[in-house]
């Protein structure tokens, strides 16, 4: 880890003192930027990446990119980050909310439901804290009912199904470099396509205005044949400086990523084991085909009523341990129940098994730097707390 911080200081200080810090100036084969892009093409095995300022932006460009219209429906899963719907509602679209099951991922069978009940042809799909549904099923209904499907990696990077990234699934893919993540820039995020016409309209959006798109295609007649729209789209200033891809280029390390995936697991699986002795924790499982990066903990609290849910937080704070229950606050994020944007979505009919689960579930970050004797400590104190609470 020393040895990734250290190469990142060196990273960002050689791209201040020597190169331009707007990444369409200067030679292109020196950029962090494209540089990052390439990195990402190789760890993906794709044919397109585009560095920009925010997942959230990478999510927009993929939906606006990939055909979605104002007035289309999009299907999202219920339980997800407020960026989401909003980069639905932000390409003037209208998010069809999908339950999700007691796993945290989205439910075929719902999907098929709201399917029938709307004409979307497009599912934006977010793995939620890097949990992945069933993906044979869920591909298999795509293709059947002609359903394009973009990708939400946001919390993706470093998890596999059945052999292959997440992000390998969708017509575009979507991955977050914000604080928290696997790669950690502050702020970013990057879009990944094999499809050419959505990399150069995503490119073109993004800001690569003038003649700036060129840069990324090497292709002499893809450019000619999509030059012409150049002027119909609208820009945005959507980019990545070349100093935050400096700072991620250290980090894009398969060794390291793959190091940090394994440090995650190893301690999941601790905590994992420790809870699961708990009557008060319904603890979600991953489908035998995921390859998991465990960097959070989510499970539901059965059988506490809000007011004991609060007092267990309240000691589990007094004893350095800052867990949160997602539905305890209207103003988390992560509640769709908040997204009054949308619609009206405070009706008990709008996905009430998400709606129950969520209210009820305890979220908490587990970070690189905890050893294996702080992950038991914080365990065992889950589940005396709890105990405790449940009896109080």
């Amino acid at each position: 880890m020393k040895k990734i911080n250290q190469q990142v200081s060196e990273d960002v200080l050689f791209s201040l003192e020597n190169k331009p810090l707007f990444r369409y100036y200067g030679d292109q084969n020196q950029s962090p930027s494209r540089v990052l892009e390439k990195a990402f093409c190789d760890y993906y095995n794709v044919k397109h990446a585009l560095v920009l300022n925010s997942c959230s932006s990478a999510i927009f460009l993929s939906l606006v990119a990939s055909g979605v219209k104002p007035n289309d429906q999009v299907l999202m899963p219920a339980f997800t980050f407020v960026a989401v719907p909003s980069a639905i509602v932000n390409a003037g679209a209208i998010p069809v909310l999908v339950e999700v099951t007691d796993d945290y991922v989205i439910d075929p069978h719902d999907f098929v439901k709201k399917l029938d009940e709307s004409n979307a042809k497009f599912l934006l799909l977010s793995h939620m804290r890097g949990r992945v549904a069933d993906l044979d099923a869920i591909l298999a209904i795509c293709l059947d009912r002609k359903v394009k499907l973009i990708e939400d990696c946001a919390h993706g990077m470093g998890v596999f199904w059945d052999g292959f990234p997440l992000g390998s699934f969708g017509v575009a893919s979507s991955f977050s470099t914000q604080s928290h993540k696997i790669l950690d820039s502050g702020e970013g995020g990057v879009l990944i396509t094999n499809d050419d016409r959505i990399a150069w309209e995503a490119t073109v959006r993004s800001g690569a205005y003038e003649q700036h798109w060129k840069k990324h295609f090497s292709d002499d007649r893809l450019t000619e044949k999509l030059s012409e729209r150049v002027q119909s789209l609208p820009i945005n200033n959507f980019r990545m400086s070349n100093i935050v891809a400096a700072t991620l280029l250290a980090q894009m390390n398969m060794v390291e990523i793959e190091r940090r995936v394994q440090r995650f697991n190893q301690n999941y699986a601790v905590l994992e084991n420790i809870l699961s002795q708990s009557p008060y924790i319904s603890l979600p499982k991953h489908h035998p085909k995921v390859r998991p990066n465990q960097d959070s903990i989510q499970f539901a609290i059965d059988g506490l009523s809000p007011i004991q849910q609060n007092g267990f937080l309240h000691h589990m704070k007094n004893q350095g341990y800052n867990l949160s229950i997602l539905g305890l606050s209207s103003f988390n994020a992560r509640c769709f129940w908040s997204w009054k944007f949308i619609g009206n979505v405070d009706k008990a009919s709008i996905c009430p098994h998400t709606r129950q689960l969520v209210q009820r579930t305890v979220d908490y970050r587990l970070h690189l730097h905890l050893e294996a004797e702080e992950i038991k400590r914080l365990g065992v104190s889950i589940v005396k707390t709890l105990d405790s609470a449940a009896k109080s």
